[in-house]
């Protein structure tokens, strides 16, 4: 028995299905279509195919998946070779359509917002969805089109968990490079912060801590006027914490409900690791009281290994701002050792940025030849670009120790 297609693109499938009633000047909604389907198909491939076959094809409601050899005859009968044939010219001719539309921005900017969301439909399934995103962004900001800069995170189906979270990342990072550059970030901080979308992935995903003293202070603000649940707030204490260490001015203010904070919903992982970083910061002596000891262990015992490595490197970035050398050592303690990490770009950075801080902690103990040969394996171009100048600021230290005692 024929096996029917698994995970089909039903957008491909509506192509086909447009095709075929196009060519055959059918609607498949009526049902005499069937029939004339049927003999179009019989008199192009010289095999039969039932009306209810084809039902069960191009009838919206229908639970069944179509066999491959049913899509192959229908492809056969339009010119193509089979199924697989049609994906691939259909892929290749969007591609190109979308290169001409991106072409088409570059030239001619884009028109109106009733645009942007028309083309960012057309392409919302396209692998390259981001660079027609980079060419609108590019348009919109040569024109000063606020109204199309402040309407970019509302598009459907773009800031979604089902794209790309790279392609996100190094979006949302050259789209800030840009805003600055074209002095309109500061227009764009109302938008964003009033944005649902861009308070999680401009704000929270992709936290700015290299520009914690400039525009990202201000998103902040406006952040804080739009979230005010369990997790933003604590969020938001901590990074107006690190703002504070950073003007040399007095963290009180944000200490004090970071101290206090009780876990009464659940709360991302990411932001706790910054509370256990600024309280370890604020002991006094770099032994832990009982209690933050027994937090902190039991905080690295209910997470996986991807987020032990982004915990880390978060509360030793912070340790080793004020030199907490003891504490630093008993951090890295919690880095898991696995032949399976590394696997993910993300992971890949984590870890890169990691070798810092595990070659500080191998000269602390004066072991000077381990600590050169892993300041030596930093790769400089595989940095969080949003950490860039603090991470870059700690291997200059850090290669500086080494290298004097060498």
């Amino acid at each position: 028995m024929p096996k029917a297609i698994g995970d089909l693109d039903e957008k491909l499938l509506e192509r086909l299905r447009q095709r075929l009633a196009k060519r055959v000047n059918v609607s498949f909604n009526a049902n005499k279509s069937y029939y004339r389907v049927s003999e179009f198909l019989f008199e192009r491939t010289h095999v039969s195919v039932s009306q209810s076959t084809l039902r069960r094809v191009f009838q919206y409601d229908s639970p069944h998946s179509p066999t491959k050899s049913t899509l192959d005859l229908i492809c056969q009968s339009l010119g193509y070779y089979n199924w697989k044939d049609f994906v691939e010219k259909e892929s290749e001719l969007n591609h190109f359509d979308l290169l001409q539309v991106i072409s088409a921005i570059q030239i001619g900017g884009i028109s109106s917002l009733d645009e942007v969301r028309k083309q960012v439909s057309k392409f919302i399934d396209s692998p390259n969805l981001f660079n027609l995103l980079e060419a609108i962004v590019d348009a919109a900001i040569s024109q000063r089109n606020i109204s199309i800069l402040g309407q970019l995170f509302e598009l459907d189906g773009v800031f979604d968990y089902r794209q790309d979270s790279l392609k996100i990342y190094f979006f949302i990072h050259n789209l800030v490079i840009k805003l600055i550059k074209a002095g309109l970030m500061q227009k764009m901080i109302p938008y964003f912060g009033a944005s649902e979308k861009a308070r999680e992935f401009l704000i929270e995903w992709y936290v700015d801590e290299d520009h914690l003293d400039g525009y990202y202070y201000d998103l902040l603000q406006e952040y804080k006027k739009h979230k005010t649940g369990l997790e933003s707030k604590l969020f938001y204490n901590c990074l107006m914490y690190q703002w504070a260490e950073l003007k040399k001015i007095s963290s009180r203010q944000w200490l004090e409900p970071i101290r206090e904070f009780e876990e009464t919903d659940p709360v991302h992982a990411i932001p706790k690791a910054r509370r256990l970083g600024i309280l370890m910061l604020e002991v006094e002596s770099q032994k832990l009281p009982n209690s933050l000891k027994n937090e902190f262990e039991k905080y690295f015992d209910q997470i996986n290994d991807d987020a032990r490595i982004i915990a880390v490197l978060i509360i030793v970035r912070l340790l080793f701002s004020k030199r907490r050398d003891l504490l630093i050592q008993k951090v890295l303690e919690f880095l898991p050792y696995s032949n399976e990490l590394g696997k993910d770009i993300w992971t890949q950075i984590n870890l890169n940025q990691l070798k810092i801080y595990r070659a500080y902690a191998c000269f602390l103990v004066d072991e000077f030849e381990k600590a050169h040969i892993v300041i030596n394996e930093f790769e400089p171009l595989l940095v969080n670009n949003f950490i860039r100048v603090t991470i870059f600021r700690d291997y200059e230290v850090v290669a500086q120790l080494i290298k004097g005692d060498r």
